[in-house]
């Protein structure tokens, strides 16, 4: 067999499993999830969104307030790590301060704090990957700043024990907020029912048509 005929073979397979590939994946247009084997959970790479998103690990709070705390006792979540609200009130233990950054009406205490920099200038709607306890467990109050954001409350008999995503608001009443480009904000999540796990928030332009499944990378 001469040198060029097995150039040519050789060249011919590579050609063939070159086509063979590319007619075996989709393509990634706008808005569309690619699901990865994330080995204990699911990770969906949203790298192909455009730019004005932000992804926070909820456990790389600035300042976490009890009863929030982290945990590592739940499968599935982010980096092995969430933050865990426990079932401490102010009514069951007066030692622990009220909330004290201005929300209104705030009955139990406990916040994680972030602090973070806008992508871009946008509307911006606001997703928490939670997971729910029970019907007295399935709410947390969102803020930015001092400043009251919105709840987020989910069917927890529904639900549990899977992590899920939720929205501030809905698509028929959304919840936005106004960020500009460069500019630094504080966020905060905040107590609001007890026994109760949220791992990863998502910051994304409201008019963007992506919803979050799994762990965000």
């Amino acid at each position: 067999m001469s040198a060029s005929y097995l150039k040519y073979i050789v060249g011919t397979i590579a050609i063939v499993v070159i086509i063979f590939l590319t007619t075996q994946m989709s393509p990634l247009g706008p808005e569309k999830t690619k699901i990865l084997d994330g080995g204990g959970g699911k990770i969906e790479d949203i790298s192909y969104l455009p730019k004005g998103y932000l992804v926070i690990e909820a456990e790389n709070a600035i300042k976490i307030e009890p009863p929030v705390m982290v945990s590592d006792k739940i499968k599935d979540a982010s980096f092995g790590k969430s933050l865990y609200i426990g079932p401490e009130k102010v009514n069951e233990n007066p030692k622990i301060e009220k909330y004290s950054r201005g929300y209104m009406g705030a009955s139990h205490p406990g916040y994680a704090e972030y602090e973070f920099t806008a992508p871009a200038s946008a509307l911006y709607s606001v997703w928490v990957r939670v997971r729910w306890s029970n019907d007295c467990g399935d709410s947390i109050d969102l803020c930015f700043g001092d400043n009251f954001f919105a709840t987020i409350q989910g069917n927890s008999s529904k639900y549990n024990p899977q992590w899920i995503w939720l929205k501030a608001g809905s698509n028929d009443f959304p919840v936005t907020k106004k960020l500009e480009k460069g500019k630094k904000y504080t966020f905060l999540i905040c107590n609001r029912e007890d026994d109760l796990y949220f791992d990863q928030i998502l910051l994304i332009d409201s008019t963007s048509t992506f919803e979050p499944v799994g762990i965000l990378k």
